[in-house]
């Protein structure tokens, strides 16, 4: 898998597959944190005088238009940290398109709108992969989030045009990569959240490398689960909602002892205040741990900017069902198609 630094960009037209799913409330973007980890990559393609197109999604459209889910309040951000005027267009394919594109010129930054307007997206079309690669040179992955999708801007792309991954790509596979190959043991995952039918696939395979994985959220009902070795259940609850207090006190027993890390998933119903103990208490039991962190996901993340907890994380991963798939597999169709090896 080749850095977009071994590329040859100057006055090239450059199409860039950005994490822009960041959220919005009235209209601007609440949270920025993808866009700034989108900086470095886009900066870079600025210093060596490329054209840079920017494409991405937000959120689920499912194929038709949705006003709201438009890029424009994400441009508006990104031009705020970049201190550059950014073009934004209302599509990112079609004559309209194009024609901006032809019209660009060195340095220029033209920002496409949500890819997920479109059913070719998602579906990996292959006239939709065609018409997005026919707008550049050179195509660059940098969505670690979206890269365990198959989809035409992830995986359709790469076999039409040359193409490298970007450097937060890079920074996230290499540091989750290492996770595998050379964690500092004890090993832990705390995985929770809603997804309980995706990511209990996931837990299995994680279990081959974990010493522990403490489940919550949806997860600590899933039968599936049950008699894998160091898979570690609840052992109380409060409803549906939470783990109870005799297994936060485990759970946090477990955070003491471990050396490493990774954190997927809130452990219970984190916007209602009588249900986010569990969940407070872990994050609190992270920021005072003395291991590797590493932590993925938007509700996780959320969870720990209300208890202030985040700037005690040694590593924020952009994804969470990605990051989850990546540790269990070793792999993504968004790295493979781009060249990575599975060690």
């Amino acid at each position: 898998m080749e850095s977009i630094r071994e590329a040859n960009v100057a006055g090239k037209k450059v199409l860039l597959r950005a994490d822009l799913d960041v959220p919005l409330k009235n209209g601007k973007v609440f949270d920025d944190f993808r866009i700034q980890k989108a900086l470095p990559t886009i900066k870079f393609l600025l210093e060596k005088e490329a054209k840079t197109i920017i494409i991405g999604h937000l959120d689920r459209p499912k194929g038709r238009v949705v006003e709201k889910l438009r890029l424009d309040p994400v441009a508006e951000k990104l031009s705020g940290h970049l201190k550059k005027p950014i073009r934004k267009l209302d599509d990112c394919v079609g004559p309209g398109v194009e024609g901006a594109v032809a019209a660009m010129v060195d340095e220029d930054v033209l920002f496409l709108d949500n890819l997920r307007f479109h059913l070719g997206e998602e579906e990996n079309d292959p006239d939709f992969a065609k018409g997005l690669a026919s707008l550049a040179d050179i195509f660059v992955n940098d969505c670690f989030a979206a890269s365990h999708r198959r989809h035409a801007s992830i995986v359709g792309i790469p076999k039409i045009l040359p193409s490298y991954a970007g450097l937060m790509l890079v920074e996230e596979s290499t540091l989750l990569h290492s996770i595998i190959q050379s964690a500092q043991k004890p090993l832990i995952f705390i995985i929770g959240g809603a997804k309980a039918e995706t990511k209990a696939p996931l837990v299995k395979k994680l279990a081959r490398i974990a010493d522990k994985i403490l489940l919550g959220g949806t997860l600590m009902f899933e039968k599936s689960l049950e008699g894998i070795p160091n898979v570690m259940f609840p052992v109380d609850a409060v409803g549906v909602e939470d783990i109870g207090p005799k297994t936060v006190e485990i759970f946090i027993d477990e955070i003491k002892k471990a050396k490493t890390i990774v954190w997927n998933g809130p452990l219970g119903v984190t916007n209602a205040e009588d249900f986010e103990v569990g969940t407070r208490k872990t994050a609190e039991a992270l920021a005072e741990s003395s291991a590797h962190t590493i932590v993925g996901g938007g509700d996780t993340m959320a969870a720990l900017k209300r208890f202030r907890c985040c700037d005690k994380i040694d590593f924020v991963s952009t994804g969470g069902g990605a990051m989850l798939q990546f540790l269990a597999d070793g792999t993504l169709p968004g790295l493979e198609v781009l060249g990575w090896k599975k060690h």
